[in-house]
């Protein structure tokens, strides 16, 4: 059972914007140098999406270096990895390491502390429709170099208006996993003139709204 809020990430200097401690005991619980806390998963959506940043600029990080040619500013460029909620305290993402991958909130948090909970303004996503499209598209290969020209296109300003990363092909980075699976949902376009999407284009888009994630304390046993 969860007490009162304790306030939203940003006043906690918890989630959003600074490192969470090490040690997760479950689903999105921490230990905290306030006590146990609890991420109020009950606020958020099948479908939301949750961008990652590391704690500060790290200049050797490709992703960030890229992304700064499209988004100058830090609180845009940081956000350099996206995964898809699931409704039952899953989060969907590709990877280098496991390709496509199902982690717990803990689990996600405990490897990507600094995060953003975003959510789509135009439509909620049926959760049977993205349960399918999460498993049919589970087999996904995570596959950087073949992308990689197409994100050269986009940084050039060369992109071919007639290239679409569509839901049908066998390899995807984070963020065209990601609009694959709201493709399969019946979003067709996620964010229209955009044919290479990087994760920090979630944090940039009005059509995506910032969720506070709020903390709660549990409560004393009885």
């Amino acid at each position: 059972m969860l007490s009162k809020f304790v306030g939203e990430a940003d006043a906690y200097n918890g989630l959003s914007e600074h490192s969470l401690p090490a040690e997760i005991l479950r689903l999105g619980r921490v230990n905290s140098p306030h006590g146990p806390l609890v991420a109020n998963l009950g606020d958020w959506t099948a479908g939301d999406l949750v961008l990652s940043s590391e704690p500060s600029p790290n200049i050797f990080n490709p992703i960030t270096t890229y992304q700064r040619f499209i988004y100058p500013g830090w609180d845009v460029h940081r956000w350099t990895h996206v995964g898809v909620y699931d409704g039952r305290g899953l989060i969907w993402d590709a990877n280098p390491d496991a390709n496509i991958q199902s982690r717990s909130v803990t689990d996600y948090l405990l490897k990507k502390p600094v995060v953003k909970l975003v959510r789509f303004r135009q439509m909620a996503l049926s959760a049977a429709a993205l349960d399918d499209a999460l498993i049919s598209l589970s087999k996904t290969t995570y596959d950087m170099p073949s992308l990689g020209l197409l994100l050269l296109a986009r940084v050039l300003g060369m992109e071919d208006a007639n290239t679409v990363v569509n839901s049908n092909t066998e390899t995807a980075i984070c963020s065209t996993f990601v609009e694959r699976v709201y493709w399969r949902c019946g979003v067709n376009s996620i964010i229209p003139k955009i044919r290479m999407l990087v994760p920090a284009d979630f944090a940039a888009d009005p059509s995506f709204y910032t969720v506070p994630i709020q903390w709660c304390r549990p409560s004393a046993a009885p």
